[in-house]
C-alpha cells in the first residue's frame, strides 16, 4: 500500500497523488498533442508550435504526478509535475496572443488595434516568457525545506504576470472587436473566416486559462498549509480540466484559415462612384504569344504580367487599351542609333529606331508615326457580341433576349447607350469570370465613364427624338451603379452605405425625371414591354410576404420611433412588398424576376433615403429586408450574393440588440444559402 514519505524530513506532498486521475489526463493528452500535431503540419500553422509544446508539457507534467505515486519522497517526479503543469498554460497563451494578431491582419483591421500591430504579440509574449521563466526558476526553490517560501513567492510573481498580461489581452481583444464591429473591414465580411468566430473562441480560451491562474495564484498564497494544497481534487478542477478543453476548443476552431491572406479589397474614389481596382490584371490567354521573356514593356511590368515584347506594341496593351511604352519615344538620357524621332507632325523619316537596349536580340525596328490607342480593341468586340447575341440579360429573360437587335440598334444612334451597353457587358464578365475580373471590371468602369462624358455632351434636353434612348441608358447606368455597389466590398461599412444611398439615389431619378410627362409616351413606344410591371394580388401570402407583414405591422413598437419616421418606414415595407408581389407575374421556370430587384429602389420615397443617409436604425432595419429580395434572385448573374452580403452589412451595423428582428430575413437569407 503507498503511504506519504518525507524526503530529507520534508514533506514534498501532503497527500499521495492519485494514480488513476493522473493516467486519465496523460491519455487525454496524449490524443490531443497527437490531433494538434497532424493539423498543424497539415495545415502548416507554424504559430502553433507553442501550443502543440504546451500539449505535451501537460504530458510530461501528469507522468510526473503518476509516478508520483509510489514515490512520494522522490524528487524527480515533484519536479518534473511542478514545472511542466505550470508553464505548460503560458505557451497555450503563446499561440493565443500570435492568433489575434493573425486575426487583425487576416481582416486588415490592423488599425483597430489599440496597440500597434508591429508590437501587439511581441508584447505579450514577452509578458508570457517572463512569467514562463519565473515560474520555471522558481519551481527549484520548492525543493528544499528552507527555499520553499521563496519558491511560493516566485511563483506567485509568475503567476501574476501571466494574469495581468492576460488581463491587458482580455481588454485588447474586447476593445478590437467592438472597433471591428462598429467599422468592418470588407475582409471581415468573408464567411469561410469569421474573425468574430475566432475572437470568441479566444475569449473561452482565456477565460479558462485565467480561472486556472487565478487557481494557482490561490494555491501558492495559502502555501503548504492552505486547502488547494492538501486537497488534490481542486488541482484537477481547476488546472487539469480547464487545460484539457482549451486544447479541445483550438482544435475544433484551428485557426488553420488564418495562414493565407484574403484577397485585396478595392476602394473607390473620392466622389464615390468610380470603382478603382488594385492593378493585378490577369493576362489574357487567347491570344497568341511569341517568345515571353523575363523583360517586356513598363506597363506590363507594374501590371506584373507577362509580356511578348510584340512591336509597335505589345498584345497586353493593345487588347486592354493601354499606352504601351515601346511606343513612346526615348528619354534624353537614352543613346539612340539616330539623331530625331519621328512625329505625328513630321511623319516622313523611317530612320528612327526604338532605343530599348534590354530588349530582346532581334534587330531594333524602324520607328514610325503611332497615332493614340484605339477607341475600339478586340476585348469591345468580345463585349458587343455579347449584346448581339443576348448571353447578357440586363432584365428578365423574356423582355430581353428577345429583341437584342432592337436594343443595339438604339445603341448604334446613341453613343452613350453603346458604351453604358459594352460597360454592362464588360460588367457581366467580370462577374462571371472571376480568373480575369480585374481586367473587367476597370474596363467596365472605363467605358461606364465615357457613357457619361458622352451623354452630358450631346443631350441637353429630352425629347421624342432621345426619349427611348436616354430613358434606357439611364435605366441601365442605375441598374450598373446599383449591383456594382454590390459586386465589390469597400474598406469601410460607411463607405458602403454611402454607395447605396447614391445609387438609389441616381435610379429614383429615374422616375422624377421620366415621370408623367413621358411616361404615357414610352408605354406606346417600341420598348413598351420593357416597362410592363403590373401592382400583382395585394392579397398573396407567402413566407416572404408575411415576413414584410409581419415587420409593417411590428414597425410602431421600434425603439425611438416618431410617428412620422414610422409612417415613412412602413411605406418604404410596403413598397417593399409590391415590388416582389407585382415581380411574382414574370417568374419564369420557377425563376424570380429580376426586375423585383430594381423595382424597390426607384419607387422608394426620398424620405426613406434621407433615413438611410442619416443611418436611422428603423432605415437600416428595413434595408435589412431588402436583403430577402436579393437573396431569391440570387440566380441573376447580377445579383449573386448580394443578399448574404447586405444582410451581413446591416446585421453587424445595428448589433446584437436586433436580433429578434432580424430573425426573419436571417432565417430566409442563411439558412437557404
Amino acid at each position: 500500500m503507498t503511504q506519504l514519505k518525507s524526503h530529507n524530513g520534508y514533506y514534498l506532498w501532503n497527500y499521495v497523488p492519485s494514480m488513476g486521475a493522473a493516467v486519465f489526463f496523460i491519455l487525454l493528452f496524449i490524443v490531443m498533442t497527437g490531433l494538434h500535431g497532424w493539423r498543424m503540419f497539415k495545415t502548416c500553422t507554424w504559430f502553433c508550435i507553442p501550443f502543440f509544446i504546451g500539449c505535451f508539457f501537460e504530458i510530461m507534467g501528469y507522468i510526473g504526478r503518476a509516478l508520483a505515486h509510489n514515490s512520494t519522497d522522490s524528487l524527480g517526479p515533484y519536479i518534473l509535475q511542478s514545472i511542466f503543469t505550470l508553464v505548460a498554460p503560458a505557451l497555450f497563451a503563446a499561440s493565443i496572443y500570435m492568433t489575434l494578431g493573425r486575426i487583425m491582419r487576416h481582416v486588415k483591421g490592423e488599425h483597430h488595434s489599440v496597440i500597434r500591430i508591429k508590437w501587439l504579440t511581441r508584447s505579450f509574449v514577452i509578458g508570457d516568457v517572463l512569467s514562463f521563466m519565473v515560474q520555471g526558476n522558481s519551481a527549484a526553490l520548492m525543493f528544499k525545506a528552507s527555499t520553499v517560501k521563496m519558491g511560493e513567492n516566485l511563483v506567485l510573481v509568475g503567476l501574476f504576470i501571466q494574469v495581468i498580461s492576460f488581463g491587458l489581452f482580455f481588454v485588447t481583444a474586447v476593445i478590437f472587436e467592438r472597433r471591428m464591429r462598429k467599422e468592418p473591414t470588407a475582409e471581415s465580411f468573408v464567411v469561410e473566416a469569421s474573425w468574430l468566430q475566432h475572437v470568441r473562441v479566444l475569449y473561452t480560451m482565456s477565460v479558462l486559462i485565467m480561472i486556472r491562474s487565478i487557481f494557482r495564484v490561490v494555491e501558492y498564497a495559502e502555501g503548504q498549509k492552505g486547502y488547494s494544497l492538501k486537497h488534490e481534487w481542486t488541482l484537477y478542477m481547476f488546472d487539469a480540466v480547464p487545460m484539457f478543453i482549451v486544447t479541445v476548443i483550438y482544435y475544433v476552431w484551428y485557426p488553420s484559415e488564418l495562414t493565407a491572406p484574403l484577397p485585396s479589397a478595392p476602394s473607390i474614389d473620392a466622389q464615390g462612384i468610380q470603382l478603382v481596382h488594385n492593378p493585378n490584371d490577369l493576362e489574357a490567354k487567347s491570344y497568341p504569344r511569341a517568345q515571353k521573356s523575363r523583360k517586356g514593356c513598363a506597363e506590363c511590368k507594374r501590371r506584373h504580367i507577362k509580356c511578348d515584347e510584340s512591336r509597335p506594341g505589345c498584345v497586353n496593351c493593345s487588347t486592354a487599351n493601354y499606352q504601351c511604352s515601346y511606343l513612346k519615344p526615348p528619354t534624353s538620357g537614352t543613346s539612340t542609333p539616330t539623331a530625331s524621332v519621328t512625329t505625328p507632325d513630321s511623319f516622313k523619316s523611317p530612320s528612327d529606331t526604338y532605343p530599348d537596349s534590354q530588349a530582346s536580340p532581334h534587330p531594333s525596328i524602324p520607328l514610325v508615326a503611332v497615332p493614340p490607342p484605339p477607341l475600339v480593341n478586340l476585348l469591345h468586340l468580345e463585349l458587343f457580341q455579347l449584346i448581339c447575341t443576348g448571353s447578357i440579360v440586363l432584365w428578365d429573360t423574356n423582355a430581353y433576349t428577345t429583341r437584342p437587335a432592337q436594343v443595339t440598334q438604339l445603341g448604334f444612334s446613341a453613343p452613350y447607350l453603346m458604351h453604358e451597353l459594352l460597360a454592362c457587358a464588360a460588367l457581366y464578365l467580370y462577374k462571371t469570370r472571376p480568373d480575369q475580373n480585374d481586367l473587367y471590371h476597370e474596363e467596365a468602369t472605363k467605358l461606364q465613364g465615357e457613357s457619361l462624358r458622352i451623354f452630358n455632351e450631346i443631350v441637353k434636353d429630352i425629347d421624342t427624338q432621345n426619349i427611348v434612348p436616354a430613358f434606357l441608358y439611364s435605366g441601365i447606368l442605375g441598374f450598373h451603379l446599383f449591383i456594382d455597389t454590390f459586386s465589390m466590398s469597400t474598406a469601410h461599412m460607411d463607405e458602403f452605405l454611402d454607395r447605396l444611398v447614391h445609387s438609389i439615389t441616381i435610379m429614383r431619378g429615374i422616375r422624377t425625371i421620366f415621370g408623367s410627362k413621358w411616361w404615357a409616351y414610352l408605354k406606346t413606344s417600341e420598348i413598351s414591354d420593357l416597362l410592363q410591371h403590373g401592382d400583382g394580388d395585394p392579397n398573396h401570402k407567402d413566407d416572404i410576404s408575411d415576413i414584410l407583414d409581419w415587420l409593417r405591422a411590428e414597425l410602431p413598437q421600434y425603439p425611438a420611433l416618431d410617428e412620422n419616421e414610422c409612417q415613412i418606414l412602413q411605406d418604404a415595407v410596403g413598397r417593399l412588398r409590391w415590388s416582389y408581389v407585382s415581380g411574382l407575374a414574370f417568374m419564369e421556370n420557377g425563376m424570380y424576376a429580376s426586375r423585383i430587384v430594381t423595382a424597390w429602389p426607384i419607387t422608394v420615397s426620398s424620405e426613406y433615403t434621407d433615413l438611410l443617409a442619416q443611418r436611422r436604425p428603423g432605415s437600416l432595419l428595413v434595408l435589412a429586408y431588402f436583403s430577402i429580395i436579393l437573396h431569391v434572385c440570387r440566380n441573376h448573374w447580377a445579383v449573386g450574393q448580394s443578399g448574404t452580403y447586405l444582410l451581413n452589412v446591416v446585421g453587424t451595423y445595428l448589433g446584437e440588440g436586433h436580433k429578434k428582428w432580424l430573425q426573419g430575413p436571417r432565417s430566409m437569407v442563411f439558412q437557404s444559402t
